[in-house]
This record gives structure tokens, sequence and C-alpha cells, in this order.
């Protein structure tokens, strides 16, 4: 943030595979989107995200996910 210029961690956005990195950026106060293949091995609980529609299956489904950013 601070190389960004940026002292409002809400203007900040991290979308990830990584839950470990979702969940850090939250306690930063970032809004965050989990980009989450599913399949029939990888079950994680996907109530995360600070956006309705938290989690997306695909990159293509970010504006979505986040329509304010497009």
């Amino acid at each position: 943030m601070e190389r960004a210029g940026i002292s409002d961690p809400k203007k900040c956005y991290l979308v990830d595979d990584s839950v470990k990195n979702i969940v850090g950026a939250q306690k930063m106060g970032w809004n965050t989107v989990l980009l989450s293949l599913q399949t029939p091995d990888t079950s994680i609980d996907l109530d995360i995200g600070h956006h309705q529609g938290s989690r997306i299956d695909e990159i293509y489904d970010l504006p979505k996910a986040i329509p304010e950013l497009f």
C-alpha cells in the first residue's frame, strides 16, 4: 500500500487462488475474491471475501465479482 501511495485499505483488491493469501488480505481490510477451480478433491470453506459472489471459478468471471472495476 505504501508503494502504491494508498492509505485506505478499502481501495485495495486481491484476486488469488490461495485461501491463506485471501485471509491475510482480509485481515488488512482489503477487498478479496477467491479464484477457485472446484474439483471433487478440493473442498474448502468458500464463505470468504468481501464481495457478493466472492468466489469465482475462472478469471473471466471477475467482472461479475467486482463490477465497479470494469
